[in-house]
C-alpha cells in the first residue's frame, strides 16, 4: 500500500517493509514535543520501493514542524519514483525557498529497489554511514572509490555480482564483541571524559579553533551551545560544531581522544596486549573501528594543528602536549595492531588523501589570520564562511 511513516517528534521503534527493516530513535531536546531531527519512511504502491529520509534541521518546535510537513508532501509526491534524484532536488529547493540563512540541515536519502536490491544514498553534511559486510562481519563506511577502478573490467564487474549474490544466498551469522574490545572502549570512554572535562581542552577550543566564530556565522545545524547551561563546560558544548572544529583544524581530536591513554594501559597491563592482538583477528567490530581509525588518522595534519595554536595562551600548553602524546599513542595502537601503513589496503584513499592536503592548506591558512582577528567586517566573515566550506569538501565531512 501507499504510505508514509514518520515525523520530528520523540520516536523509539522498528518499522519493517519488504526486504528492508529499519530501526529508529529520536529524542527530542529537552522537554520539547517536537526536535530538531526529522525522519520518513515510505513504501511505494507496488511495494517494490522503500526510502527513507533522515534530516537534522536548526531550530525545534514550530520552526521545525514546518519543514517536516514539506518534507512530508515531497516524501508523497515522490514516493513512485524509483529515481531519488527528484526528491533530493525538490529538497534542496525546498530549503531555499525557507528564506532564512539560520536554517541549516544535514540529512541522507536512501532509495531501496526491490527488484535489483540496489541501494542508493544521497549524503549532504553528515560522515559516510556505516554498513555491515556480512562476508567479512565487519562494520566499514560506505565510500565512493573511482568507479573505472570499481568496475574496470568485465571480470571485476561480475566477480562483484557474484560476491553480493553468495552474501544474499548464505548470510553469515553476526559475531559478538571481544571482552579485550569493551575494556579497551571503557578505558578509552573514561580517558575522554577526563579530557573534555578539563578547563584546558575548553580554553584551546575557544582560543585556537572556529568555535567562537560559529554563532555569528549561523554555521551549524543548531545554536552552538545549549541555552541555559551557564558558565562553558561540557554541558554547554553540541556534538555537531565540537566536531566540526577539530575536523576544519584537521586535528580530528574528536575520533581519537582517549584511544592513546587506553593502548597505554594495554601495553603496561601483563598479558593484555597478546589479548587484544588475538581479539582483533577473531572481533570484526574490533577490526572495523580500526579500519575507521586508520582513516581518520590518515587525514590528520599536526603541522598545520600547530599554527592553530601557535599564540595559544601558556595555560593550555601543558593541555597541547597531553593531546599531542594521545596522538601519537593513538597513532601506535593503530600501526601495532594492525601492521603495515595507515591506508595500505586502500591505497587509493591514500593518494586521494595526499593530493588533497595541497589545496586545502592554503584555507587553513587563511582561516587562522581571519580567527586572530578580534572581529571581521561582512567580506571578512563571507572569506571565513568560504574557508569553513572550502576545508569541509577538501575533508571530505563537515562534520
Amino acid at each position: 500500500c501507499l504510505q508514509v511513516y514518520g515525523g520530528s517528534g520523540a520516536a523509539d521503534t522498528a518499522v519493517s517493509t519488504t526486504c528492508l527493516d529499519v530501526w529508529l530513535y529520536s529524542k527530542p531536546f529537552g522537554e520539547d514535543v517536537a526536535g530538531g531531527g526529522v525522519y520518513y519512511l515510505s513504501s511505494c504502491s507496488p511495494g517494490r520501493i522503500t526510502r527513507l529520509a533522515l534530516a537534522d534541521v536548526r531550530g525545534h518546535g514550530t520552526q521545525v514542524a514546518e519543514i517536516a510537513n514539506r518534507l512530508l508532501g515531497l516524501m508523497q509526491r515522490h514516493i513512485d519514483h524509483i529515481d531519488q534524484g527528484r526528491l533530493v532536488t525538490s529538497v534542496n529547493q525546498e530549503f531555499v525557498s525557507v528564506g532564512d540563512a539560520s536554517t541549516f540541515a544535514t540529512g541522507i536519502i536512501a532509495t531501496y529497489f526491490i527488484p535489483t536490491g540496489a541501494l542508493t544514498l544521497t549524503n549532504a553534511g553528515h560522515p559516510a554511514p556505516l554498513r555491515y559486510d556480512f562476508q567479512t562481519g565487519e562494520w566499514r563506511s560506505i565510500e565512493t572509490p573511482p568507479v573505472e577502478r570499481t568496475l574496470a573490467t568485465p571480470e571485476i564487474l561480475e566477480s562483484q555480482v557474484r560476491q553480493i549474490a553468495d552474501v544474499q544466498t548464505r548470510p553469515p551469522r553476526a559475531a559478538t564483541t571481544s571482552r579485550a574490545a569493551r575494556r579497551l572502549a571503557t578505558r578509552s570512554a573514561e580517558a575522554f571524559a577526563d579530557l573534555v572535562r578539563s578547563d584546558g581542552l575548553l580554553e584551546l577550543l575557544a582560543t585556537s579553533t572556529p568555535y567562537t566564530r560559529l554563532g555569528a556565522l549561523n554555521i551549524g545545524n543548531r545554536p552552538v551551545k545549549r541555552a541555559g547551561t551557564g558558565q562553558p563546560g561540557l554541558e554547554s558544548l553540541r556534538a555537531i560544531p565540537w566536531v566540526l572544529c577539530w575536523t576544519q583544524t584537521r586535528y580530528l581530536a574528536h575520533a581519537w581522544l582517549g584511544v592513546g591513554t587506553a593502548w597505554q594501559a594495554v601495553r603496561e597491563a601483563p598479558g593484555e596486549r597478546a589479548r587484544l592482538l588475538r581479539a582483533c583477528r577473531r572481533d570484526p567490530f574490533l577490526r572495523s573501528y580500526l579500519r575507521q581509525l586508520r582513516f581518520t588518522l590518515a587525514k590528520t595534519a599536526p603541522a598545520i594543528w600547530s599554527e592553530y595554536t601557535r599564540d595559544a595562551p601558556p595555560n593550555v600548553r601543558s593541555t597541547l602536549r597531553r593531546l599531542e602524546e594521545e596522538r601519537r599513542d593513538a597513532l601506535d595502537f593503530a600501526v601495532q595492531l594492525t601492521g603495515g601503513q595507515l591506508l595500505e589496503d586502500r591505497r587509493w584513499l591514500s593518494e586521494s588523501i595526499h593530493y588533497r592536503a595541497p589545496m586545502i592548506n592554503p584555507l587553513n591558512l587563511m582561516q587562522v589570520a581571519l580567527l586572530d582577528r578580534s572581529r571581521l567586517n561582512r567580506t571578512e566573515e563571507l572569506l571565513f564562511r568560504e574557508t569553513v566550506t572550502g576545508i569541509a569538501a577538501g575533508m571530505l565531512t563537515t562534520g
